[in-house]
């Protein structure tokens, strides 16, 4: 599989070779339409980014693992340390619009937010895309 620009744009496009294997993308987009690079979750347990060619998008996402391949209380946390707060950091409080899954509204997550001046908007399961 590669993930790769599309024209100009920051859209990335899934090119795969037959592989089935299973793994999760989570975007994010500010309100005045920045798009952060992508957090991708990839099914099973360790991963190397060395498969990766040098340059571009995917040089600038956050990779991690987990046994499903989908997002998980422990990944929550790691999204907002190792991918949000670097990538949206500033000396302005954030807003930050999630959705019910339980690895949004862990104690751990909400209390890295408030100690770090994210303030959390939580909208009802699978009800994000109503946004757009």
């Amino acid at each position: 599989m590669a993930i790769v620009r599309v024209g100009g744009r920051s859209t990335a496009k899934m090119i795969t070779e037959g592989s089935r294997e299973f793994c999760s993308v989570l975007e994010t987009v500010s309100a005045v339409g920045r798009v952060l690079p992508p957090f991708i979750i990839w099914q099973g347990k360790t991963h190397r980014e060395s498969y990766y060619p040098e340059g571009g998008l995917i040089n600038e996402a956050t990779f991690a693992v987990s046994e499903s391949g989908y997002m998980d209380d422990e990944l929550g946390l790691e999204y907002m340390k190792e991918h949000f707060e670097p990538y949206t950091w500033c000396d302005a409080p954030r807003c930050l619009i999630v959705d019910e899954h339980s690895s949004h509204v862990t104690w751990q997550v909400v209390k890295y937010a408030l100690d770090h001046d994210i303030y959390m908007i939580s909208l009802q399961s699978k009800s994000t895309h109503l946004l757009m």
